[in-house]
């Protein structure tokens, strides 16, 4: 189960679907990050029927609710597998939404 509401779940020609899932009034911050090579992929599956109300048979798009923070940097800007943040530039990107079936 998510601890807040970090997708947008929109059914096709409708508004957002509800979010059951637990909603934390502060989330702790990771002042870390999780360091991926080029071409590299990080994978998380994420159990929508246990956050959102969605409903069997029904395709929905999904998108991040807030956009993804990346930083390119060489072997000097990697300290213990995290990457120093000071005198780093970080981008944001929002992938596009993701169309899902449930089944």
């Amino acid at each position: 189960m998510l601890l807040n509401d970090a997708f947008v779940v929109k059914k096709e020609n409708a508004g957002s679907i509800e979010y059951i899932g637990i909603m934390l009034d502060e989330i702790p911050v990771d002042r870390g990050s999780v360091p991926i090579s080029a071409g590299g992929a990080l994978v998380v599956e994420v159990e929508l029927d246990k956050s959102y109300r969605v409903s069997p048979g029904t395709s929905y798009n999904v998108a991040l609710r807030t956009p993804i923070a990346y930083a390119n940097a060489d072997d000097s800007g990697v300290s213990d597998g995290l990457l120093e943040r000071r005198g780093v530039k970080w981008n944001e990107v929002k992938p596009p939404p993701l169309r899902i079936n449930v089944p």
